[in-house]
């Protein structure tokens, strides 16, 4: 029976290399498991083998779920940023503002073309750039409304 859930193990595995997914090797480690254990215990029950490779699954399942939701914290972590909504002054043309006392990429959210000395308010936060929009922009537009 251990060459079983062995050989099933390899052959998900297998899936799993092709098919680029991750959940495909909880599955394979949960097979590999029950297929170690029997060359020890060979006695083992099978309800126990089933319980050991269910378990498996579900912490590999639970951690996998984890991880993604981290992940996607750290993509949106710019709409949580304190920065956005407040306001930088370019000084020079060019691409570069001084905020919070240390200097910063600026671009103009959408165009890579140096910006005009003004006032620009922040939408986003991309590492060290900051994206920004004009003010008076936004300020026309809702009036218009």
């Amino acid at each position: 029976m251990a060459w079983i859930w062995l050989g099933l193990a390899l052959l998900v595995l297998v899936a799993e290399l092709l098919s680029g997914t991750i959940f495909l090797l909880f599955v394979s480690l949960g097979m590999l498991l029950p297929g170690l254990v029997l060359f020890f215990r060979p006695e083992l029950p099978f309800s126990i083998q089933l319980l050991m490779f269910s378990v498996i699954v579900l912490i590999g399942l639970v951690v996998y779920m984890r991880s993604r939701k981290r992940k996607r914290f750290r993509e949106d972590n710019s709409l949580n940023s304190p920065d956005v909504g407040k306001l930088v002054e370019v000084k020079e043309e060019g691409n570069r503002a001084s905020y919070r006392g240390s200097g910063w990429d600026v671009m103009l959210d959408g165009s890579p073309e140096p910006l005009k000395p003004g006032r620009y308010r922040i939408v986003e936060v991309r590492g060290t750039v900051l994206i920004v929009a004009d003010p008076q922009a936004d300020n026309t537009s809702a009036n218009a409304r």
